[in-house]
């Protein structure tokens, strides 16, 4: 766990190469010559297949912006016996509304918890903010959930603290979840929280653009009732 702006004008006296000495016959049939007037008094000349392509990355880049996001997870939690683990398999939808605002919602089923939930998020540069709710069912009981949660995302690090208060659980009805990494072109290192489980370090490796593995140990403030020794994950986005 789930981020251009298209330009209105596209000059082409900024975006030209420096006419050549010598020009060939075959380049001025595939070039889109424009004179302008420069302070060196030197022609400038545009080529068509170089406007075109800056032409398709913006729209490019744009449409990539304002597109729906999708994410598969598939999670395992390897317990200190077989009777201990735990897979989970998780999907998540983000559609944008307008520029930063976006709907949002989860579902996740495992051999402990089922929950749906949705929201809405509002992107705040790298940030995004979102707060939602749904229900949850373990346990043999049935709560409400009021889930606010936080997502950064830069060329450096990446992270996500999520919390969930229950309904039915007046004494402790506080839950969290989260992570911080530093990214290393494909390779990213970092922390790990969940309550329940415990602290511990967090590796993940980005395969492709469009999927990544992660592994994580909890080491430290571990509850005497957890039996998890590590998780990992696969997450697929599309």
């Amino acid at each position: 766990m789930c981020s251009g702006v298209l330009a209105s004008d596209v000059s082409t006296h900024n975006s030209g190469l420096m006419l050549p000495p010598a020009l060939s016959a075959r380049e001025v049939a595939l070039a889109d010559t424009e004179m302008v007037a420069m302070d060196s008094n030197e022609p400038k000349v545009v080529f068509a297949s170089e406007y075109d392509q800056k032409s398709e990355d913006t729209v490019s880049e744009a449409d990539a912006e304002a597109a729906p996001y999708f994410e598969l997870s598939l999670t395992h939690k390897r317990g200190k016996d077989a009777a201990d683990n735990l897979r989970s398999v998780s999907a998540y939808a983000e559609i944008p509304v307008t520029e930063d605002i976006s709907v949002w919602a989860t579902a996740s089923d495992d051999s402990a918890a089922r929950l749906a939930y949705a929201g809405v998020l509002k992107k705040v540069g790298n940030w995004s903010l979102a707060v939602g709710g749904g229900t949850v069912t373990y346990g043999g009981s049935h709560h409400t959930v009021f889930n606010p949660w936080v997502y950064y995302s830069s060329d450096q690090y990446e992270g996500n603290f999520s919390m969930e208060r229950y309904s039915n659980e007046p004494d402790d009805p506080w839950y969290y979840e989260g992570y911080v990494e530093k990214k290393f072109n494909a390779v990213a290192l970092g922390v790990y929280g969940e309550k329940g489980l415990g602290f511990g370090p967090r590796v993940s490796y980005r395969t492709s653009k469009n999927m990544k593995v992660w592994m994580t140990v909890p080491v430290t403030n571990r509850p005497e009732t957890s039996q998890i020794k590590f998780l990992f994950g696969f997450i697929f986005s599309f």
